[in-house]
């Protein structure tokens, strides 16, 4: 069950790496390893892989795994105060994924 999930707080973590270039990761999600240019620019790619994994969960009926780094929002609590030691990102459902939660459940 998707259980009424609007968003989700997640946390990344932004390294420089030894060549100048920025890497980010997802400690609760395996598969975000990305790197850029700059910290804003490795963050970006890692919630657009973060977006792709969130499709795939939700194609299949799954949700992303909670943790200590992965909050997931319910209708109708409101946005928790609690903050991660990473960098955190407040990541909505997008509206083609939202689409696809909404079908999903009414099939169930």
């Amino acid at each position: 069950m998707l259980d009424n999930i609007y968003a989700y707080i997640i946390a990344f973590s932004v390294e420089k790496d030894d060549d100048g270039s920025y890497y980010a990761t997802c400690p609760g999600l395996h598969g975000v390893h990305v790197s850029g240019d700059t910290p804003e620019e490795a963050l970006l790619l890692a919630q657009k892989d973060v977006e792709t994994i969130l499709e795939i969960r939700f194609m299949r009926g799954e949700t992303l795994p909670e943790s200590e780094h992965i909050i997931a929002l319910r209708k109708p609590d409101p946005i928790p105060l609690r903050t991660f030691k990473q960098d955190s990102v407040l990541f909505p459902i997008p509206p083609h994924l939202a689409k696809i939660l909404t079908e999903r459940e009414s099939t169930l």
